[in-house]
C-alpha cells in the first residue's frame, strides 16, 4: 500500500510537471518565443573535416545571444546569401576560428564586417573564411583549395591567431561528425543529437535553460570548474609552447605558409587576438585556488611578436587596445559566453581599419599602395 501510494504521487507529480511545461510552451509560442532555431545546421562534411554550406541562412538563439548567419556562393560567412563576384577585383581574406567568424554577432557588426564595409569604399572585397572550431591546418587547406579551385588569389591574407589555437597549431579535428548540418562529437553524438532535437522543438526547454544560465552567472559569475582545465592549461608555464623545439616547429609551419603565399604574390599579415577572459585571468586563478606565478598570459603574444620581427612580417597586436577598454571597465564579452560582444567587435574592427588603411603602419618590406 505504501508503495502504491508513493507510485501514485510520483505519477501525479510527473503529469503536473508535464502539464506546466506544456502551458509554458504554449505561452512562449503565443508570445513569439519559440525554439532556439531550426534543426538543420549550417555545416557540411568536407574532405576529412567540415566547412560551411553554400547559400544558407539560419538564426541562432542562445541564452547568451541571438544572431543570424548567412553564407555566400563560396560557402563563407557574409552579410547575405547569393553570388559573390570577385573576378578581377582586389580582395583580402580573413582566416581564423569562431572569434573571426563572429559568434553571437550579426555579420555587419562583426569586426570583419566593419572592416569589410570600410574596404568596400576603396573597391576592395573581403572574404571571411573563418569557421568556428577549425584549427590552423584546416583553415590553411580551405584557403589553398579556394585559390586553386577558383583560380583567384587575394592581395592580402589576415591570419588571426589566439591563445587557444597557437598551442594547437599542428592539431586536426579527428572526432567530428556532421549530421543534418550540425557538428557532433563522434564519441557522444547520440546524446548531443537528442539535445539538438529538443532545442529545435521546445521553446520551454530553451527558456528554462536561459534562466538557469542567468542564475549561474548571477551567483557564480559563470566560472564552472568543469570547463576550466583547457583554458587554464594554455597559460600554464608547463604548456608545450614553452618548449623551444615546439616553438621552432610553430615557426616552421608559418614559414611554409608564407612560402605558399609568396608563390601567389599574397601578403600575409598576422593579427594577434587575445581571449576575452585573459584580461581577468588572475581573478579566475585565485577563485580556483591556484598560484598565478605558475601561469603566463603573455607567452603566445611574445612568441608571435618575436616571430614576426624575425621574419619581417606585419603583425597587428590587438591586446593593448582591448586591455585599455577592459581597464576602463568596458564589457568585452557576453555574460554567458566568452566570445567578444558587439562592442568589442566594433573596437577591433575600427582598430584594424586604422592600422591597415588610415596609418602607413605596414612593415617597410611592403609597399602600402599595394594594399589599396
Amino acid at each position: 500500500m505504501v508503495l502504491n501510494g508513493f507510485f501514485s504521487r510520483f505519477i501525479a507529480s510527473v503529469f503536473t510537471v508535464l502539464f506546466c511545461i506544456s502551458i509554458l510552451e504554449l505561452g512562449l509560442r503565443y508570445n513569439g518565443k519559440g525554439p532556439s532555431s531550426i534543426f538543420e545546421g549550417t555545416y557540411e562534411a568536407y574532405k576529412d573535416f567540415y566547412r560551411l554550406k553554400k547559400n544558407v541562412k539560419k538564426k541562432y538563439s542562445y541564452p547568451s545571444y541571438s544572431y543570424n548567419v548567412y553564407t555566400n556562393s563560396y560557402g563563407f560567412r557574409d552579410i547575405k546569401t547569393g553570388e559573390r563576384d570577385i573576378t578581377n577585383k582586389p580582395f583580402y581574406v580573413f582566416l581564423g576560428a569562431s572569434d573571426v567568424f563572429g559568434n553571437g554577432v550579426d555579420y555587419e557588426k562583426t569586426f570583419v564586417g566593419i572592416f569589410s564595409e570600410y574596404a568596400s569604399k576603396k573597391g576592395i572585397e573581403i572574404i571571411n573564411m573563418a569557421v568556428g572550431g577549425q584549427f590552423f591546418i584546416e583553415q590553411e587547406i580551405l584557403f589553398k583549395n579556394f585559390i586553386t579551385e577558383s583560380k583567384q588569389s587575394p592581395k592580402v591574407v589576415f591570419f588571426v591567431l589566439n591563445d587557444l589555437h597557437i598551442p594547437q597549431f599542428d592539431f586536426r579535428n579527428k572526432n567530428i561528425l556532421v549530421i543534418d548540418g550540425n557538428l557532433l562529437d563522434k564519441n557522444h553524438w547520440k546524446s548531443a543529437y537528442v539535445k539538438l532535437l529538443i532545442e529545435a522543438n521546445s521553446g520551454a526547454y530553451c527558456y528554462l535553460r536561459e534562466k538557469i544560465r542567468k542564475l549561474q552567472f548571477k551567483w557564480t559569475k559563470f566560472l564552472p570548474k568543469y570547463k576550466s582545465p583547457e583554458f587554464i592549461e594554455i597559460y600554464s608555464r608547463t604548456n608545450r609552447m614553452h618548449d623551444p623545439m615546439i616553438v621552432a616547429n610553430f615557426e616552421q609551419y608559418f614559414e611554409r605558409f608564407e612560402e605558399f603565399c609568396g608563390n601567389y604574390g599574397i601578403i600575409p599579415i598576422y593579427i594577434y587576438l587575445p581571449l576575452s577572459d585573459s584580461f581577468r585571468f588572475n581573478e579566475i586563478i585565485e577563485n580556483l585556488g591556484k598560484n598565478p606565478q605558475e601561469y603566463d598570459t603573455d607567452n603566445s603574444e611574445v612568441i608571435i611578436q618575436r616571430y614576426c620581427e624575425k621574419r619581417k612580417v606585419r603583425l597587428v597586436d590587438l591586446k593593448p587596445e582591448l586591455r585599455q577598454y577592459y581597464n576602463e571597465g568596458k564589457k568585452l564579452r557576453f555574460d554567458l559566453d566568452a566570445h567578444y560582444n558587439e562592442f568589442a567587435n566594433r573596437v577591433i574592427g575600427e582598430y584594424l581599419v586604422k592600422e591597415i588603411f588610415e596609418t602607413n603602419a605596414i612593415n617597410n618590406r611592403f609597399d602600402f599602395e599595394l594594399l589599396n
